[in-house]
């Protein structure tokens, strides 16, 4: 390995340990947070929309980011977003929060793109799954330590004090990166236009069909999200010690996930790990809808973990594949464009549906959606 190619990979990853406390401290518990806090399923379903905000904006970064340093991009974002967290303790009302919760996601959505560029940039091909594989698995071991600190904490302090502790760890993470000394670029070349990044995504038969099969999976997903907490507060009762207990075994199992996906992906293809995981994919919302007890849900939260991290490497692996180099992190803003659109609408639906049926109808229509997801994905996703 390169020492540019080394100091990047252990900045990377002390970034993503830092982060990885931020996030297993802060996002397993945003739904609950504000559920507690009164809010209805409506805004729980905004405040697990959020994300889908940001990147929704994607591909107006990717052409931003295109021909540029991407480690700014990837830097400042990170840190104003996080920082918005220092402001938790004065928020009472949950439609407060739920605006809180937008703005992280709409700043934090800039990193997407740009962290794409940074990986295709730095990590050389023949072992980019691996490296990327490791990060992701640093990423989750220490969301699990912030999991299982922030249960018991949020019981004994609330939320107010919590969460301001977690964004110091996100901020530095963010700045970890900031040590990242990417390689002379050329003069960046004249930016595109959105039309020609969807068209350069969209022109290409095996990424259409990629983008069509994971915006089915990535529906259900947001389908099941806002599902979830209102399964555990409501039908459950589920303490935030056992919140945090489940967001634990989430990462743990994607810490599995991401170790696996990233050396079967070296030895045969983004593609075809991306095939495999859709077609199993349906199995996770039907595991939640079955649960009797909050202890059961250990299952389904453990094959979410494994599952979401296998799809992540396995999509941003594909991207690199298929695409032209410099057309990349079009590829990457097409996608996350894309995660944004479903992250928006999935959730309002299942908001709309939550307040009549209840959770685990919502999970059933989860599941048919990424049914139709892994149908697509066996007919048409072939390496």
């Amino acid at each position: 390995m390169r020492p540019r190619t080394r100091r990047a990979f252990l900045w990377d990853l002390t970034g993503a340990l830092l982060f990885g406390i931020f996030n297993g401290m802060v996002i397993p518990f945003l739904g609950v947070t504000a559920r507690r806090m009164g809010a209805s399923p409506l805004l729980v379903s905004l405040v697990v929309a959020g994300p889908a905000v940001g990147l929704l904006l994607a591909a107006y970064w990717s052409v931003v980011v295109a021909g540029r340093n991407p480690i700014p991009y990837l830097v400042w974002p990170g840190v104003l977003a996080r920082s918005l967290f220092l402001l938790t303790p004065t928020i009472a009302h949950p439609g407060a929060f739920t605006i809180l919760v937008l703005a992280y996601h709409a700043v934090n959505g800039i990193t997407t793109p740009a962290y794409a560029a940074t990986v295709q940039l730095l990590f050389p091909q023949e072992f980019r799954g691996t490296l990327l594989g490791l990060v992701r698995t640093g990423l989750s071991c220490a969301s699990i330590l912030g999991s299982l600190l922030a249960g018991p904490l949020l019981e004994r302090f609330g939320p107010r004090l919590v969460l301001p502790v977690a964004a110091l760890f996100g901020v530095a993470g963010a700045l970890a990166h900031s040590r990242i000394r990417p390689p002379r670029l050329p003069a960046p070349p004249p930016r595109p236009s959105l039309r020609e990044v969807w068209h350069a995504a969209w022109a290409d038969r095996h990424f259409r069909w990629v983008l069509v099969a994971t915006f089915a999976f990535g529906f259900g997903g947001w389908t099941m999200a806002p599902a979830i907490p209102l399964l555990l507060v409501d039908v459950l009762q589920a303490r935030p010690t056992q919140v945090g207990i489940l967001a634990a075994a989430s990462n743990a199992a994607s810490v599995v996930g991401f170790f696996l996906g990233g050396r079967v992906i070296d030895r045969s293809s983004g593609l075809s790990t991306l095939r495999r995981a859709l077609m199993v994919s349906p199995l996770t919302p039907l595991l939640y809808a079955l649960i009797p007890s909050a202890w059961a849900a250990l299952g389904p939260a453990a094959a979410d973990g494994f599952l979401i991290a296998v799809v992540e490497l396995a999509w941003m692996t594909t991207a690199m594949e298929l695409a032209p180099p410099h057309l990349v992190v079009h590829y990457a803003g097409a996608y996350t464009s894309l995660i944004g659109v479903r992250g928006i609408l999935a959730p309002l639906l299942a908001g709309a549906l939550l307040e009549s049926l209840g959770p685990r109808p919502v999970l059933l229509l989860s599941a048919l959606w990424m049914a139709t997801a892994g149908a697509t994905a066996r007919l048409r996703l072939r390496p």
